[in-house]
């Protein structure tokens, strides 16, 4: 399949600033470089002519060719390096995902997309977008797709046909024949066109895309709120009932192996949809997904929806918070073992607006909320908005591994927080100020690199930037 506005820009660059801000968790011991080896001087270590002890700082301490290595705790380093590309006008950042290591050097790649935000989307006035290879080692473009369709809304990588990584980007405004008007395109990572799924339906296929991994093969998720659902009993549409469609990579091209609908309008069905474990012990790794309760609710809620193929919405557990949350209850989605004395997976849903009525007076708070899959409460981590934001943390999370447990990072306008939980308590490991007036995307690597850390990335697309954090989990070695 050819698709005549799709095409390559090789070898481009970005401006990097390198400098540093050090950040480091653990208990600082006494003095600046203290005497740790036998055969090192305390005089000499001050006067920098030996060796130091090894500390979080970005610095190879001890001159042995690693970088803050075998510390007690997780080592985070928050940098100003700073990936940018165009003006603020394209929205460079409005999408992120890390990519396996393709060129097997060590290190993750990552893709970022260049996109206007969906709030400022024209389904009648289709623009271009573009996705763009940053390769991991020396953060430069490889290539860059273009197409039209506001491609670039959502990205997700997988091994869908089992062996190579593919990746997919959504454009969910592109029309086409018969009144096509959203495709998610799929390519593998020289930049050929693999196969392209289709809507005929209202604007918004593709918009969320994610993947589900089976025994063989990943699986893509593709959602789509609004959809229209055909009633049986008089024929008449369901509108914005959503779906999110199942598909796996068959003979080269995707076919849908299940789809889950809405029952009821304007339930939009899948606006978020992750996979997770297995969580009623039938084999099949389980769904969280959004939705609205009904017609006239505009509380959005999460459900755990069974993997087992259906044609109808098998919900294991029907999440929703108390307060009232605008609507955006569930506007991220994550899930990992967040607590060290819990043997089991935690599910953190985010709500960046909270309106809370204290004192009779309604407060503004976002706020991440911790269950067990039983639907047992674990605690909630809240934040005030900022002044002059319309949102805050909950907008964006990811999990990342640090040894013995995860650590859940969620970010929102001017601010990212690092959680982890303590006995059904959410704990603020880290938080860092972000710049104002941008909404962040977060994406992360799930292996150590060559370097023995995991890179935390910060989609600022209101900014056109992308910014990097650094964590290194405690007593690790490089590969």
């Amino acid at each position: 399949m050819l698709i005549k506005d799709l095409s390559m820009i090789a070898k481009s660059c970005f401006d990097i600033d390198v400098r540093l801000v050090v950040i480091c968790i653990f208990s600082l011991m006494m003095g600046a470089c203290q005497l740790t080896k036998p055969n090192l001087s305390y005089d000499k270590c001050l006067a920098g002519k030996a060796p130091c002890p090894e500390i979080c700082n970005g610095e190879d301490d001890d001159d042995d060719g690693m970088v803050d290595e075998r510390l007690s705790d997780a080592c985070i380093i928050f940098t100003s390096l700073n990936l940018e590309r165009g003006n603020e006008e394209t929205g460079f950042g409005r999408a992120i995902v890390s990519v396996p290591d393709i060129n097997e050097d060590g290190y993750d790649e990552l893709l970022v997309s260049s996109s206007r935000a969906l709030s400022e989307i024209d389904p009648t006035e289709p623009q271009e977008g573009e996705v763009s290879l940053i390769d991991g080692a020396s953060l430069q473009i490889t290539w860059t797709v273009k197409y039209g369709g506001d491609f670039g809304q959502a990205l997700a990588v997988g091994r869908f046909d089992g062996e190579q990584s593919l990746w997919c980007s959504g454009a969910p405004t592109k029309e086409g024949n018969d009144g096509v008007l959203g495709r998610v395109l799929c390519l593998n990572f020289e930049g050929e066109l693999v196969d392209a799924l289709s809507a005929e339906s209202e604007y918004g296929f593709g918009q969320w895309l994610s993947v589900r991994s089976t025994v063989d093969q990943d699986q893509l998720l593709v959602s789509e709120p609004m959809w229209h659902q055909q009633a049986s009993e008089n024929g008449e549409e369901i509108l914005n009932a959503g779906r999110v469609l199942i598909t796996s990579l068959v003979g080269g091209e995707f076919s849908s192996v299940q789809t889950i609908v809405g029952g009821e309008a304007n339930q939009k069905i899948g606006e978020r949809v992750i996979s997770i474990n297995d969580s009623n012990d039938d084999g099949i790794n389980d769904l969280l997904l959004t939705g609205y309760s009904s017609d006239d609710s505009d509380q959005r809620q999460v459900w755990l929806v069974s993997g087992v193929e259906s044609d109808k919405l098998s919900r294991i557990k029907r999440f929703s918070a108390p307060e009232y949350t605008a609507g955006l209850f569930g506007n991220a989605l994550a899930v990992g073992r967040y607590d060290h004395n819990l043997d089991q997976d935690i599910l953190a849903f985010g709500a960046p607006i909270v309106e809370v009525d204290r004192d009779d007076k309604v407060e503004r708070l976002s706020r991440v909320y911790f269950t067990t899959g039983a639907g047992d409460p674990l605690g909630t981590n809240s934040a005030r908005i900022l002044e002059g934001e319309s949102q805050g943390i909950g907008s964006s999370m990811t999990t990342i591994n640090v040894g013995e447990y995860d650590i859940l990072v969620t970010a929102g306008p001017g601010l990212l927080r690092m959680i982890k939980l303590n006995d059904a308590k959410a704990e603020v490991v880290k938080e860092f100020e972000l710049p104002r007036g941008a909404t962040p995307v977060l994406a992360s690597t799930h292996d150590l690199d060559a370097d023995g850390e995991i890179k935390l990335w910060v989609g600022l697309p209101e900014l056109s930037s992308v910014r990097l954090i650094t964590v290194r989990p405690a007593m690790t070695d490089p590969k």
